[in-house]
């Protein structure tokens, strides 16, 4: 399970690079935020492809193969990133990516879970394999923000970062070769069956509301990493600082995760999820009316004549940062549950997740090309203002999408009764 923990946590931190490290990226490689949106997109439509072929994928091969596969292959796509080559050899990276860590990694990864926790120990085994994987992430970009301030320059600490993430990568993937016991390959289900769970599935309202409440809370999530970005561009946080503003988000995501498990089981997985969503506007919303050195000069500069209060500014931008690492890395750690609270049959799980991955997690295709475009075409004051009034208001509308459920489920209900 250690194994499996180090391989969720690692594997991402190089596609997600831009989430912690955007600033450099686009100084070193020369990139305009739109292009370093397109390479996001890169990875996303390619993992978009991927999700359902790769859960019939680790069907039929054994998920200890996959795994390695993957995380070799990642891991030495790694090495080459790391020599900085033109912006078309880093978008194959990019989607090349989306295929070593979705087509022959997610599904596998969720099946080697699964096996390892048996049948009543399911809720713990994932509990652990999210939680581990936010600590062996915070563990990393700790590593690497020391690197950043150590080596003095952009270049240099990017090099390092890619380098350390890339060989954690491949000492992982010999890892799980040598302890991770091989899954024996479930037997094919008939095609028949299989194209009548999905006809059974898009039927179901309830799984098109799952699929924009997933769609809004992983969109947010996005937009929680460009919180980096937006304290480098907009209050000129240093590179280091920057980095460890983005490894914050790394250390509250088990402490998210876990708790919001446990607060669902109590209040159920609708109602918290309406939490994290009202959490998530407010806070969005604090962002795109904080004032900055440049939308707000005289506040800046009568706040400095008051004793140097501009780090007490700093501060509040730390603790909004944080409020939203905690709500989104909630969402993100309980949404799926909602399958089950929804009323999804047992028996449909699988499709029906296929069918929520691929509407839920377009956001890595059009989220960040999308922003950069914001605010390469409005400025960084107004440009990210847009940004987080948008987020803002997709979270109400996320809100109100868990009344919809709720509505859903009642009627289910009845129906049931009768």
């Amino acid at each position: 399970m250690l194994c499996l923990v180090f391989a969720g946590g690692s594997i991402y931190t190089l596609p997600y690079l831009y989430q912690q490290y955007a600033g450099p990226m686009r100084e070193v490689m020369e990139l305009s935020r739109t292009q370093l949106g397109w390479m996001s997109t890169s990875f996303g439509v390619f993992a978009i492809l991927c999700y359902f072929p790769g859960g019939w994928l680790a069907d039929r091969i054994s998920a200890r193969a996959l795994l390695t596969v993957s995380l070799l292959a990642t891991g030495l796509l790694g090495l080459v990133y790391a020599t900085f080559p033109p912006l078309p050899v880093l978008l194959a990276i990019q989607a090349l990516w989306g295929i070593s860590a979705i087509l022959t990694f997610w599904g596998a990864l969720i099946k080697a879970t699964r096996s390892w926790g048996g049948a009543d120990e399911q809720g713990r085994a994932f509990g652990i394999l999210e939680g581990g994987r936010g600590v062996v992430e915070a563990s990393l970009g700790a590593l690497t923000a020391f690197l950043f301030g150590a080596l003095g320059t952009a270049a240099a600490g990017l090099q390092a970062t890619v380098i350390v993430y890339s060989g954690a990568i491949l000492l992982t993937g010999f890892a799980v070769w040598y302890f991770v016991p091989p899954v024996k390959p479930t037997p094919p289900s008939a095609a028949g069956e299989k194209k009548g769970h999905l006809r059974q599935v898009v039927k179901m309202p309830i799984v098109w509301i799952l699929a924009l409440i997933i769609l809004i809370a992983y969109g947010s999530s996005l937009g929680g990493f460009f919180t980096t970005q937006f304290a480098r561009d907009a209050f000129g946080m240093e590179d280091d600082q920057a980095a460890w503003l983005g490894n914050l988000r790394h250390w509250l995501r088990p402490i998210a995760a876990i708790g919001a498990g446990f607060l669902a089981e109590r209040i159920t997985t609708r109602r918290a999820v309406g939490i994290g969503f009202t959490v998530l506007a407010l806070s969005f919303a604090a962002l795109a009316w904080m004032p900055t050195p440049q939308t707000y000069p005289l506040f800046w500069t009568d706040m400095v004549i008051a004793g140097g209060a501009s780090s007490q500014m700093m501060w509040i931008l730390w603790v909004d940062v944080a409020v939203i690492a905690l709500a989104m890395f909630a969402l993100r750690g309980i949404y799926f549950a909602l399958l089950e609270e929804g009323g999804v049959p047992l028996a449909l799980t699988g499709t029906a997740a296929g069918v929520v991955s691929v509407i839920g997690f377009t956001g890595d295709a059009f989220f960040p090309p999308l922003a950069g475009w914001i605010v390469d075409t409005y400025g960084v004051d107004a440009g990210y203002a847009l940004i987080w009034r948008g987020l803002a208001l997709a979270c109400v509308v996320g809100l109100v999408a868990t009344r919809v459920l709720r509505r859903l489920q009642d009627t289910n209900a009845k129906r049931q009764a009768n």
